[in-house]
């Protein structure tokens, strides 16, 4: 499943391709709807967490008679219907106008891990340090790089240190034994209990003896 990387892009075609995307979270097609959701995140809104949040808590409804997003709140008779995305009021209508949006597992994996990439993107630290703790252990390779891009501009010590913790966590189940050799001498010593239980994983399934090795060498710094 995908998530994210916040990307330029033209901004007509991304703004048609996002409007397309929200019409399509109700399509009967889980395939379409995992899709949208990579659009919908990639496109940058900062509200798009909210929508996606909704979406991952089953709040998400669709309006009938143009499939758009939108939450809904108890009124007599019906529904007041709110935008997902932009809030604005769009009045009352009867329980038969809307339709509940519904997600199978696969994609409640995949809202988790762009709602917590987006986060990445917030001005407040504490809620970049939960996206990042949220991240640990996700080796998704557009996580991956939204985690790399973000330590780029990182300015607060404890979120970079969870960021530097997903990378070498992801990094551990890399395909090339270099990368994993890298990522097992980056957590050596390390006090997050995270790192102490991907040694002890890896060790158990590493085919190559240079990383095994490694990861025999961090894990006993560990228990120093």
């Amino acid at each position: 499943f995908g998530v994210l990387i916040l990307m330029v892009l033209p901004l007509g075609s991304l703004a048609d391709e996002i409007d397309t995307a929200l019409i399509d979270l109700s399509d009967r097609s889980f395939e379409v709807k995992q899709a949208a959701v990579d659009v919908i995140a990639v496109g940058g809104d900062p509200r798009a967490a909210t929508l996606l949040e909704a979406l991952l808590g089953g709040d998400l409804y669709a309006r009938e008679s143009d499939r758009r997003p939108v939450l809904v709140a108890p009124a007599p008779g019906g529904y007041r219907l709110t935008d997902a995305l932009d809030g604005s009021d769009l009045g009352e209508v009867e329980r038969g106008a809307v339709k509940k949006i519904t997600i199978n597992n696969r994609m409640r994996n995949q809202l988790r891990t762009a709602i917590a990439a987006l986060t990445l993107a917030s001005s407040d630290p504490a809620i970049r340090l939960k996206a990042a703790q949220q991240m640990l252990g996700d080796a998704n390779p557009i996580v991956v790089e939204a985690i790399r891009e973000q330590l780029g501009r990182e300015d607060d010590q404890r979120v970079r240190d969870y960021l530097d913790l997903s990378l070498a966590l992801a990094s551990l189940r890399d395909e090339t034994p270099a990368v994993r050799l890298t990522a097992a001498n980056a957590l050596s010593g390390s006090l997050y209990p995270a790192a102490r239980n991907a040694l002890t994983k890896l060790l158990s399934e590493e085919p190559d003896p240079e990383v095994r090795a490694a990861a025999e060498r961090s894990l006993a710094a560990i228990e120093q």
